[in-house]
């Protein structure tokens, strides 16, 4: 079959074709740039918006967590104005007690200057009264004995003694009134060397102790009344503590002095 060829178009036809796919490419960019325009457009738009209800979201957490902020600083305030409350109350409490502490001491220690008089007799008023020092009112008994304690540690002697004597004085506070107590007493008082006063608390010890438990206060009373009686040339009755001593308290260390004593050879015997 033989092929047909077309006729050649003209110039004009050609123009004219031309002319129609350029408007026709103009239209599509035209309708591709509107449609780009329309997208970005709603894309913007819902971007703004759900950026907007993120920071809705964060700005309406930054307001909780200043109101949680809120709370704790003032919770914190309450628990300060309360603990400062408390502590005032406390201080207050800690005076109204100190002073009923310290009138109650100073109407104990004037009671008990009665009866110390009264209970041991004149010897050891007339020597309180030559003595300057006084206890502390301001202090209760069990304060004054500590306080007592350490002055005859610290040898302050005289300060010791008066303490002591007042608390084993003592009527309404038996407690006080134990063998140590009144072997440190008498110890004080012969260190002051008022034997007299000293004799008096070491036999208080003896007589009112023997046979209790208190075989250590009872053998070291023993040992300084002898000392006692040697110190105010009563040879026959330090020589009679002494066997007291050995007899009544065997084992202990002071009869074991005694003994060691007893059985060295003095130096003139060579």
């Amino acid at each position: 079959m033989p092929l047909k060829i077309r006729p050649a178009r003209s110039e004009e036809d050609l123009k004219e074709s031309v002319s129609y796919g350029t408007t026709d490419v103009a239209r599509l960019k035209t309708t591709l740039t509107f449609t780009v325009i329309a997208t970005a457009a709603g894309l913007s738009t819902w971007i703004l918006h759900a950026h907007g209800g993120v920071l809705h979201s964060i700005k309406d957490s930054l307001l909780g967590i200043h109101e949680k902020v809120v709370e704790i600083q003032e919770a914190d305030e309450k628990v300060s104005r309360l603990t400062t409350e408390n502590e005032t109350l406390r201080r207050f409490s800690e005076e109204v007690q100190f002073q009923c502490a310290s009138e109650k001491a100073k109407k104990s220690t004037k009671e008990n200057a009665t009866e110390l008089t009264q209970e041991t007799g004149s010897e050891i008023g007339l020597v309180l009264a030559g003595i300057q020092y006084t206890p502390p009112t301001q202090l209760l008994p069990k304060q004054l004995y500590v306080l007592g304690v350490s002055y005859y540690e610290q040898r302050e002697f005289e300060k010791a003694a008066v303490i002591l004597s007042y608390l084993v004085s003592m009527q309404r506070m038996p407690e006080f009134k134990t063998a140590r107590n009144l072997l440190l007493t008498g110890m004080a008082w012969y260190q002051l060397e008022h034997f007299k006063l000293a004799q008096e608390y070491f036999n208080r010890v003896v007589q009112k102790h023997e046979g209790a438990a208190n075989t250590d206060e009872l053998a070291q009373s023993r040992l300084w009344l002898a000392l006692l009686a040697k110190k105010t040339q009563q040879n026959k009755v330090s020589q009679q503590w002494l066997r007291e001593l050995i007899e009544k308290n065997p084992f202990s260390k002071e009869a074991k002095w005694v003994n060691t004593a007893e059985r060295t050879p003095s130096s003139s015997s060579h």
